[in-house]
């Protein structure tokens, strides 16, 4: 089988996909965030070899060094759930920092959400010759609330929400910087690095995230997210 290969490889060659390709090679589907790996298998399938295939993996990971977070099993006839998750390895270039209440953080982003008004707007009304006329003032775009998802090497979720407390649009003065509705501090390093992040596309973008790109490309600097 293919995952027999992969085992006589050099083990400095292998991701850590790699540790699940039996999984995947009898059918079943997989899930990856960050280090954390959810396998599925719908429909009937053999007890005892799902949980060899499991013990397996979880053997190969341990001789390798690698330190186990979180593992659920859980077989029915109609549905084989397996996750694993492996503590993050934490790599210079990847991880921000941050300092809640008085402790240090190093994080790993994946994920971000932007919101606020993505375009000038103006409304229009009928005027009474039956035209269509704009009225009013038009709004500048904007952004009132970034937050980027993410997790520490241990996979527990440590959010960062950059907003303004009055809903307007971003500004040095009336920003906040959270994690769950406790103020960070975050230096001007680690706020380029999620720049250059959410910028370049390494992240996920969540819902509508997209959409703000541009606005976010024109108005947000690392001074302004530095807290």
């Amino acid at each position: 089988m293919k995952h027999l290969k992969k085992f006589n490889e050099s083990k400095s060659e292998m991701q850590l996909e790699d540790y699940f390709v039996e999984f995947v090679d009898e059918g079943f589907t997989i899930e990856r965030e960050l280090n954390q790996f959810k396998l599925k298998y719908t429909g009937e399938y053999d007890f005892n070899q799902t949980l060899e295939m499991y013990n397996d993996v979880i053997t190969k990971l341990q001789a390798y060094g690698k330190d186990i977070t979180k593992t659920d099993f859980s077989y029915r006839k109609s549905v084989t759930n397996v996750l694993i998750e492996v503590k993050n390895i934490t790599k210079l270039g990847d991880v921000i920092e941050i300092t809640l209440r008085g402790d240090k953080i190093k994080l790993i982003p994946h994920a971000y959400s932007i919101y606020g008004m993505p375009m000038s707007q103006q409304s229009h009304h009928t005027n009474d010759e039956g035209r269509v006329v704009p009225f009013g003032e038009i709004r500048p775009a904007y952004i009132n609330a970034i937050i980027l998802f993410c997790k520490d090497e241990n996979n527990r979720n440590y959010n960062i929400t950059w907003e303004n407390r009055y809903g307007n649009p971003l500004s040095k003065e009336d920003i906040r910087a959270k994690v769950q509705n406790a103020n960070i501090n975050i230096d001007l390093e680690s706020c380029k690095k999620v720049i250059e992040t959410i910028k370049n596309n390494k992240i996920t973008p969540r819902t509508g995230a997209e959409r703000m790109l541009d606005v976010f490309n024109n108005t947000i600097t690392p001074e302004l997210l530095t807290r």
